[in-house]
């Protein structure tokens, strides 16, 4: 027999797998999905050259990083 925070684990476990279901293998709505996700793949990559467009936005980020660096080496003496 069981102990009850035994079972309550166990019945929680089993809620969290079927909170999500996913379709299965072979119909339309997984090969709809498996489609969709190999093709709309996005990384930080392809924002970069529309990032570089914007106005000098890119460079401004670029140049704010390097005085906030140089601000914390000054603040703790770090090849001053």
């Amino acid at each position: 027999m069981l102990s009850t925070s035994t079972l309550a684990a166990f019945l929680a476990a089993i809620s969290l797998v079927a909170a999500h279901p996913h379709p299965a293998l072979g119909t339309p709505e997984f090969v709809k999905r498996a489609e969709f996700q190999n093709v709309a793949r996005r990384s930080l990559g392809d924002c970069q050259n529309i990032l570089r467009k914007r106005g000098g936005l890119y460079e401004r980020a670029v140049k704010r990083r390097e005085a906030q660096a140089e601000n914390l080496r000054r603040s703790l003496g770090v090849g001053v």
